[in-house]
């Protein structure tokens, strides 16, 4: 469709989950008769923002999805032939929660979920408590009316989730959000921190092209220290905005885009045309190397009955390859990092080539979980690439530990760091450094990894991040 009309339902948040339901679904059909096609509420809308503490009482707010909430909100989209994107606090499986967004065609069916990727853990946002980071990779959505990407609150701070959407196809991109002000902050604190995060989100429409609409909630929480800014707005694919919602009350807006637009900004001003991500390269295998990353192995169920024989083994390992150049060890504290030094020493090991960095990890996997360094030779810059990391497809939960080891990593060091969005394991990858990349059907093509990916797809992430020219594809291995 060249034209759709989105609606944003802007709202306050109580205690009672069934009244936050309710006031949705007024909000839902208050935009649907106003001629709303694709209607966003804001994020985690069935409840007061819980994050602002960490108390495990809340995560019985969570819930299965599909599950209560899709099921409510199914017959509406259905009744009223209307997009509904839900945010909502999904419970994964025992121990295992998200932050995820739900999408709900205009015939009622659920299209699927979007995990969010990025979890900050700020004062009053404490969202790492609760929430493990998405393993779905960046997603897009054809709904009966546009093809729509969805995006989570502090993802939008960071640029590769909006352009990986974009890329997918996403005609509009949507941000459900929960963000605010402490009420102890004066007012010119208050206006920067907007002004930011809209000028962010904006930006992601300038540099796409496409349309970009922001729900946000609105009121006082917290007890009156924290009220949720609102300031929802709708962006064409040029940064212009459309719509802006106030600070302080609850609005259910309708507005028409104009998709067509996409392609007139694209050709017009065709940043997607011009951009540069060739100079980054993965280097041969046997190309120098500063150091070789390890975690040190302390999961038992890894070696049933062996664990204590495989300590002496890998560290003997370590310190034949301390020989020759430094070992950088990823441990949990200072009693595990105690420990590899007891078995480093007993085999003679060289502890003046061996570091060690608080990284704590759920196995010892380093070449699978640990960072991808990538080469800006022009420039002499090393970046690092932290694909997402499922344990081979789920099988060996828990796996949130390693998951963020590579940008523990790249902070630890002050380098850059992309987030692709998608799953792959640094062990299913080879490079001779020369633009050529041996990979497996087994690994990158098993629907545990990446099941919304074809193998172009795939293919175009690995030249997007890696710079690669050519892939020699195998069956197993």
């Amino acid at each position: 469709m060249a034209k759709v009309k989105v609606g944003l339902v802007q709202m306050t948040c109580v205690k009672d989950v069934a009244q936050n339901m309710a006031r949705a679904i007024q909000g839902i059909r208050d935009a649907a008769k106003d001629g709303a096609q694709i209607i966003c509420l804001q994020e985690l809308f069935t409840s007061l923002y819980f994050c602002d503490v960490e108390d495990h009482e809340n995560f019985k707010l969570a819930e299965s999805i599909p599950g209560t909430s899709t099921e409510i909100l199914s017959p509406i989209a259905k009744e009223l032939g209307v997009v509904i994107i839900a945010s909502l606090f999904e419970k994964r499986t025992e121990g295992l929660y998200h932050n995820t967004t739900a999408v709900i065609d205009a015939d009622g069916a659920y299209l699927g979920k979007y995990r969010k990727m990025h979890i900050p853990d700020d004062p009053a946002f404490y969202e790492k408590f609760y929430f493990t980071p998405g393993d779905l990779g960046y997603k897009v959505f054809q709904t009966k009316f546009a093809k729509i990407g969805v995006l989570i609150c502090w993802d939008q701070w960071y640029p590769e989730g909006a352009r990986i959407t974009a890329l997918m196809g996403a005609e509009i991109l949507f941000f459900p959000t929960a963000i605010g002000w402490a009420t102890s902050q004066d007012e010119a604190t208050n206006e920067e921190q907007y002004n930011a995060w809209q000028t962010i989100q904006r930006s992601h429409a300038v540099a796409n092209g496409v349309h970009v609409v922001s729900v946000n909630r609105v009121g006082f929480e917290q007890d009156g220290a924290m009220k949720f800014w609102g300031g929802s707005f709708v962006s064409n694919p040029f940064g212009k905005l459309l719509y802006l919602a106030s600070h302080d009350k609850e609005e259910t807006r309708v507005v028409e885009l104009d998709l067509k637009q996409t392609d007139y900004y694209r050709t017009h001003w065709p940043f997607l045309r011009d951009r540069r991500i060739d100079r980054l390269h993965f280097p041969a295998e046997f190309a120098p190397q500063e150091a070789m990353w390890l975690s040190w192995p302390h999961k038992e169920a890894s070696w049933p009955g062996k664990i204590d024989s495989i300590y002496p083994v890998y560290a003997k390992f370590i310190g034949l390859i301390a020989v020759a150049q430094k070992v950088r060890i990823n441990v949990a504290d200072e009693v595990m990092k105690a420990f590899a030094e007891k078995h480093l020493l007993a085999v003679n090991g060289n502890l003046n080539n061996v570091e060690f960095y608080f990284n704590p990890t759920n196995d010892a996997w380093c070449r699978d979980h640990g960072p991808a360094f990538v080469v800006n030779y022009a420039e002499k810059k090393k970046s690092i690439v932290d694909w997402g990391y499922n344990a081979w497809g789920g099988k060996y939960p828990p796996f949130d530990l390693d998951d963020v080891v590579p940008t523990r990593i790249a902070k630890e060091f002050g380098l850059d760091v992309f987030h692709p969005g998608i799953v792959m394991e640094g062990g299913s990858v080879e490079f001779n450094g020369k633009g050529t990349l041996l990979t497996t059907t087994a690994c990158l093509l098993n629907k545990n990894r990446n099941p919304h990916l074809s193998q172009n797809q795939i293919e175009q992430y690995l030249v997007d991040y890696y710079g690669v020219e050519h892939f020699l594809w195998l069956g197993d291995g």
